[in-house]
């Protein structure tokens, strides 16, 4: 019984969720209606489960650093235009840019009042605000606004078919297989710039040419193209068909039912242990394409182990509870997008080798069940809680000078600021069971918080065959 209530007091601290998977767009996947799908079912004998789900997934939103909701397109900040001339020490020696050579060349010859505007800020690692002739009535901080697009708006799809299936050996052991296919679409991709210059006040009826010049410069369609294009950047929408990845996990149940002084069983407590692969069947992000979306672990292998605690009242619910650990190995990326300064935002221009040692992603999940809830009707809840703490990158970059901007840029540091995550949402699911061989479901996966990313949606029906 003390070992019982350790493991109980254990899954309680922190909360899991059913399939985990280090996926900030689909961070906690479901397969069938019934959520986490570590119930206790009792057996007679052995059986085979088959469970086909159609799903949808959507959003336009995300959470970002601050935990606030943002359009998806800025999950990770606002996208800095100024960015792309700080860190220059990382640009390659062969690398010819023209484009962004000539447009800071034009920001640099700015003529106002007879007086050239000096945009020293365009060579400083540590500011923003140029060297101004106080006659010039512009701040610094107006200047930095004029170089960021306020929203990138970001329409997310996924669509496609589930599949699982059991194989239960009675009631302690078994083998579940789950897997994909899906259709992945990151598109409606729009750079808005809908807050207004803000006037000098000094003359609050006055938009400054230089501002002007700025926004018309950095900030328009064009000028996006044409850095992209010089940058190696495709910017335009994302759209995949494929496997998602696959997950093969065996699993262990040890039940011991409690009877009262009458011998009737009052509750069945199940201890559930299982550990499991991932396999990188999937599609892979491309460094090239900011909007590109992976359908896994982004090409990562990857071991989870999974434990619960389940409590079984007869005829009547039955209550969940979980915790558990992902572990993904390490990989080495020959071509990364690297910030190599902390102005860099939205586009990252150089890219240089690295190895990323991914943090550890550590999930739970409070459930809960009713079979014949309504004669034939069963329900199924999840409470899901997930996070995923930093990823340790290394530069690999043969050129020392290139190597040493990476670094005293803070590129490592950012990409691990960047790479950690968390998500919370909740599970509802529904199945009317035909027969004891076949049943019919629908379930729905709501997004709650979260902190860096997608606030996704996603519907899903089943049909599931038991014999």
């Amino acid at each position: 019984m003390s070992a019982i209530f350790l493991f109980f007091v254990v899954a309680c601290i922190s909360y899991c969720q059913s399939t985990p998977m280090n996926n900030l767009w689909d961070p906690q996947i479901i397969h069938t209606v019934y959520g986490t799908d570590k119930f206790y079912k009792e057996k007679a004998r052995s059986g085979l489960s088959i469970h086909i789900s159609p799903f949808f997934q959507h959003t336009a939103t995300a959470k970002n650093g601050e935990e606030i909701k943002v359009p998806a397109g800025n999950r990770l900040g606002a996208w800095n235009m100024y960015g792309i001339y700080f860190g220059s020490g990382a640009k390659p020696a062969n690398k010819q840019t023209p484009v962004i050579d000539g447009i800071k060349t034009d920001l640099q010859g700015i003529d106002s009042e007879n007086k050239t505007m000096n945009f020293d800020f365009l060579d400083d690692e540590e500011l923003f605000i140029p060297d101004v002739s106080a006659t010039i009535p512009l701040s610094g901080n107006q200047l930095q606004d004029a170089g960021l697009f306020d929203k990138v708006r970001v329409k997310y799809e996924k669509i496609g078919l589930r599949g699982q299936i059991s194989l239960d050996w009675r009631n302690n052991f078994g083998l579940i297989v789950k897997g994909g296919i899906a259709h992945i679409r990151n598109d409606n991709i729009i750079f808005d710039r809908t807050t207004p210059i803000v006037p000098p006040q000094t003359d609050p009826n006055m938009i400054t040419p230089e501002l002007t010049a700025v926004e018309n410069t950095l900030l328009t369609p064009r000028t996006m193209e044409d850095i992209a294009e010089e940058l190696d950047l495709d910017l335009g929408e994302f759209c995949h068909t494929g496997l998602e990845d696959t997950h093969a996990q065996v699993y262990c149940n040890i039940p011991r039912k409690f009877k009262d002084k009458d011998g009737d069983v009052v509750c069945t407590v199940i201890p559930h242990l299982s550990v499991g692969v991932w396999l990188p069947t999937g599609n892979k992000t491309d460094p090239d394409r900011p909007f590109s979306v992976p359908s896994g672990n982004d090409g990562y292998f990857a071991v989870t182990t999974e434990a619960s605690l389940s409590f079984d009242f007869p005829k009547s619910v039955q209550t969940s509870f979980g915790t558990g650990l992902l572990f993904a190995q390490e990989r080495s990326f020959v071509k990364y997008r690297v910030p190599s300064s902390e102005n860099q935002s939205g586009i990252i221009p150089w890219t240089t080798g690295v190895t990323n040692r991914p943090g550890v992603t550590w999930y739970g999940n409070i459930s809960f069940k009713a079979v014949d809830w309504i004669e034939g009707l069963g329900i199924y809840c999840d409470f899901i809680y997930t996070q995923h703490h930093k990823d340790e990158f290394t530069i690999n970059e043969c050129d020392p000078t290139r190597k040493k901007a990476f670094e005293d840029g803070d590129g490592p540091r950012i990409l691990a600021e960047q790479s950690c995550w968390k998500n919370q949402q909740a599970n509802i699911g529904f199945d009317y069971r035909i027969n004891k061989n076949l049943a019919f479901g629908f379930g729905l996966q709501c997004h709650i918080s979260g902190l860096r990313v997608y606030r996704t949606t996603t519907a899903l029906g089943s049909i599931s065959f038991c014999f």
